[in-house]
């Protein structure tokens, strides 16, 4: 048995306690006739997201522009024209040169740097995009209760909208008493939202320091990483390959678009998968036989060297199945929120009871790891964190990983090649790789231009042999994934699983 587990992560981006608020604007451009938001911010050298970030008047495909109009094309401090990595020997002076601007723009858009500049270190970035992010999510949250219940106020506007009788047919179902449940329900989900964002200085502390997208897995006082990965992947069956987030931030205010609301709700899905009994049936579908298989590989390991051993998961989303391999499945029943996930759409609902379902979440303590067992998380994207040369004296990657478990994970590269060359690399000789999930190309079809390359699961398994990998135990295991357990309507993946080691001799 895997005794004890350690999970180290690092955050590998610094975040903003709260909404950026400043509303001086920066450099400002009149609208000619002919005028597009690409023209336009071809020749300002602005993005179109920073046109919509910034002038909130701005519809999402940029076709309400007139004439005349006069737009902000960047709000100090965030007027992020260019951005510059700090390389060494680099200066304040020297940056400036470069990209062509004043002490004072660099100064102002940068309010990290010191006066004498003496604080700016290799490899930061100039402006922080992530902190923006983790901004805009903030924002996300905060707004969920009033974008939620306008939705749902919608839904008495088309009822007073119908005819007299249309109205009274309805009001006799119940359907106005209806509507009051969905709103309680959404108030409901609005505290665990907020409780998640109640102390928004664990997106900024600088000492967290650890990488949310592996999870390592040790046996008996082991090591578990777990890895959460800067691109938002989603296997539910509402997924959008609309992978471009929208228009910003107003006049010191993010608008959350409805791809933010979407994820938003599909992480309310995401709690009832990972950390709820209703998610149990699909964990112990997914999550099971991975488990197993772990243990399997393992079994002939003495006890006295499983705390040798180091497990990474990438991918690991709400960090469930590290958990489960930290705390050797052992259970204790907490139950301290709420939520209602289901109430967001009325389609597919056999009856009300279903549309209201509350759902008790956590239904173990994500706090009670046992001792010895250091549990960590690193953010930062999967390919830059394990894919670099090992620079690193301390922390070096290259076979250091006994076991590498990616669940749902292998669909979300761009170019998966680049993922099996990694988890090759990173895998310690005599280790394993398991896999299961399905092929969802997440990238595939999307409006970002960055690439996407879409290979059946024979060409990806052809791959793997021939990039040094041995492929046994392959089946196809039926799993859900988020699903809702009583709608009309369900999606079942034909996941892919497998255990691969590495062929000796393979580079």
């Amino acid at each position: 048995m895997l005794s004890q587990i350690f999970v180290s992560a690092a955050l590998a981006m610094s975040l903003l306690p709260a909404v950026l608020t400043q509303s001086d604007c920066a450099r400002t451009y009149t609208v000619a006739v002919g005028d597009t938001c690409n023209a336009i911010g071809a020749a300002q050298h602005v993005s179109n997201f920073q046109l919509n970030f910034v002038n909130t008047q701005i519809n999402t495909d940029c076709t309400n522009l007139f004439p005349g109009e006069e737009l902000c094309l960047g709000i100090v401090g965030q007027d992020c024209t260019t951005t510059a990595v700090v390389n060494s020997n680099d200066t304040c002076p020297s940056i400036e040169a470069a990209a062509r601007i004043p002490d004072a723009t660099l100064k102002a858009n940068n309010p990290n740097i010191n006066a004498d500049c003496s604080n700016i270190a290799v490899g930061e970035a100039d402006i922080a995009e992530e902190q923006r992010h983790f901004a805009k999510v903030i924002a996300t949250f905060n707004q969920y209760s009033s974008y939620a219940l306008a939705a749902n106020n919608r839904r008495r506007k088309d009822f007073y909208s119908l005819a007299s009788e249309d109205q009274r047919m309805l009001e006799r179902l119940g359907w106005k008493a209806k509507l009051i449940d969905i709103d309680n329900a959404i108030l409901e989900n609005a505290k665990f939202v907020k409780a998640i964002i109640a102390r928004p200085v664990i997106f900024s502390d600088a000492d967290l320091g650890e990488d949310a997208e592996g999870a390592e897995e040790q046996e008996q006082q082991g090591s578990t990483h777990s890895h959460a990965d800067g691109h938002t992947h989603n296997h539910d069956h509402g997924h959008s390959h609309s992978h471009a987030g929208g228009s910003g931030y107003g006049a010191g205010r993010y608008r959350p678009t409805d791809f933010d609301m979407d994820k938003l709700r599909s992480t309310l899905k995401q709690f009832v998968r990972d950390w709820s009994e209703e998610g149990r049936s699909e964990r112990d579908a997914s999550y099971g036989p991975m488990k197993e298989a772990l243990l399997n590989h393992f079994a002939n390991v003495a006890e006295g060297e499983r705390s040798k051993l180091r497990v990474l998961v990438p991918g690991v989303g709400l960090g469930r199945l590290a958990y489960d391999i930290a705390q050797l499945d052992r259970t204790d029943q907490v139950n301290q929120h709420t939520i209602y996930p289901y109430v967001h759409s009325l389609s597919n609902i056999p009856n009300r009871n279903a549309l209201l379902r509350p759902i008790m979440i956590p239904d173990a303590l994500p706090s009670a790891i046992p001792r010895g067992v250091n549990f960590s998380l690193v953010a930062g994207d999967f390919e830059e964190v394990y894919g670099t040369d090992d620079h690193d004296e301390d922390e070096p990657q290259t076979g250091q990983w006994n076991a590498i478990m990616t669940c749902f994970f292998i669909d979300t590269a761009k170019n998966v090649i680049n993922y099996l060359r990694i988890i090759h690399k990173i895998l310690a000789p005599g280790g394993v790789w398991i896999n299961l999930g399905p092929l969802l190309w997440h990238w595939e079809n999307n409006t970002t231009n960055d690439i996407s390359i879409e290979l059946d699961l024979e060409e990806v398994k052809t791959l793997c042999e021939r990039m040094g990998f041995k492929l046994e135990n392959e089946r196809t295991i039926e799993t859900t994934y988020t699903n809702n357990s009583q709608s009309m309507l369900g999606y079942v993946y034909k996941t892919a699983f497998w255990t691969a080691t590495k062929i000796e001799g393979e580079t």
